[in-house]
């Protein structure tokens, strides 16, 4: 049976919080001061924390919050969380979750946190993992489902230019094999692939941050937003301030790009 609810706010993982009869609903691709009309989603395994996830059916009232999404897939493709919002108010939306959750998971009350802009709103993304369907169609998969949504003929709005060619060269093809493919760029114009046909596997990719270069298995996880990988160093080097004789202990570092960045100023 379809609810009507008021989104309250943005919670963890993009969703919108609302309240009815006595439960909690969260409900992908809402905006805070929607009011919606929402089909709770069937079975336990749906549940989280005593909330109930469920899907937007129509839209009584628009926020003012809401925009026109950029990308035609937006709502079916779980690629991305926030295409309806302005970008200046998903910043704030994207603090606010991450103060609530310091707050109600660490016990920690912050309200000092700064926010970064990224100069490019799309386009940011240097790696994909990329699912193709049983017609042989590139995309990502639905929001909670194993379903794929294939790209829209352009690609997909948050991929580096140069992986999206790699996407619409491949939806110009004939079917690619139902699987995934692994896909990567830097700022230096290589594309690295994975699983892609009439290719060759590249085993490793290489990233340059600052004067650092990386190389790193092609499966292996980097910071995606190649806009602000190096201003995101920058400013943790300025609230740490690191000197010589320092201890800096960097717990599941990954490839070690906040490590190595900081070992010079530790010598």
């Amino acid at each position: 049976m379809d609810v009507q609810v008021f989104i309250e706010k943005i919670v963890n993982g993009g969703y919108g919080l609302g309240r009815k009869n006595g439960l909690v609903f969260l409900v992908p691709y809402a905006a805070p001061g929607d009011v919606l009309e929402v089909h709770p989603a069937p079975g336990e395994n749906l549940r989280r924390e005593g909330a109930l996830f469920g899907e937007i059916r129509r839209i009584v009232t628009s926020s003012s919050k809401r925009l026109q999404p950029q990308c035609p897939v937006f709502g079916l493709c779980g690629g991305c969380d926030y295409d309806h919002l302005n970008y200046e108010y998903e910043l704030i939306v994207k603090r606010d979750v991450l103060l609530e959750d310091l707050r109600r998971i660490g016990g920690v009350v912050r309200d000092d946190v700064e926010l970064l802009r990224s100069p490019g709103e799309y386009g940011y993304r240097n790696h994909a993992y990329v699912r193709v369907n049983e017609e042989g169609m590139p995309g990502f998969f639905m929001k909670r489902s194993h379903r794929v949504i294939p790209f829209p003929k352009g690609g997909c709005l948050l991929l580096d230019r140069r992986l999206n060619g790699v996407i619409v060269e491949l939806m110009g093809k004939a079917p690619v094999s139902q699987g995934a493919l692994r896909m990567r760029s830097n700022r230096r114009g290589e594309i690295f692939l994975k699983g892609v046909p009439d290719r060759p596997d590249d085993a490793r990719a290489r990233y340059l941050v600052g004067d650092l270069e990386f190389e790193i298995g092609i499966d292996d996880f980097f910071q995606v937003n190649k806009y602000l990988n190096e201003q995101w160093v920058q400013s943790i080097a300025e609230y740490l301030e690191p000197r010589p004789g320092d201890f800096l202990l960097d717990l599941f570092c990954g490839s070690g790009l906040i490590t190595l960045s900081l070992a010079r100023s530790l010598r």
